[in-house]
């Protein structure tokens, strides 16, 4: 469980259980709203690595931005994350594709966001270097 406190300046200390903890809100390093986008974008990180570490597809990079799109015109708010992830060539990009959208069906904070979510991947394969034996 996570214990939030709030002072009068308006900014917050949260504290996780293992006693670390992190300012949140005005005058501190992360807005509700930008940890809302790291979560999104972490969870499906974690969740992309673990599913291909699972199924023996080696990830050699993950990078993502996030951004949550609170302009309160419709449609709703939206969380936007745009994901790269970098393969081997010999993973074929229909399987990368395949994980990712494993992912976002398994992601607890992509569940959670639900339709409010609008999540892509590029995905990069990169190619062996040929062997130089003479």
């Amino acid at each position: 469980m996570i214990e939030l406190v709030w002072d009068q300046q308006r900014a917050g200390t949260a504290t996780i259980p293992a006693g670390r903890g992190l300012g949140v809100g005005e005058g501190t390093d992360f807005s509700p709203e930008e940890l809302l986008a790291i979560a999104a974008a972490a969870c499906l990180m974690r969740t992309s690595v673990r599913l291909a570490a699972e199924a023996g597809v080696e990830i050699l990079s993950f990078t993502a931005t996030a951004r949550l799109d609170t302009n309160g015109l419709p449609p709703a708010t939206r969380m936007h994350v745009r994901a790269q992830m970098v393969t081997a060539d010999a993973v074929p990009e229909p399987r990368t594709l395949e994980l990712w959208n494993t992912a976002l069906r398994e992601s607890p904070v992509a569940r959670v966001l639900g339709d409010h979510l609008v999540a892509e991947v590029e995905i990069t394969r990169l190619c062996e270097r040929p062997s130089l034996e003479p």
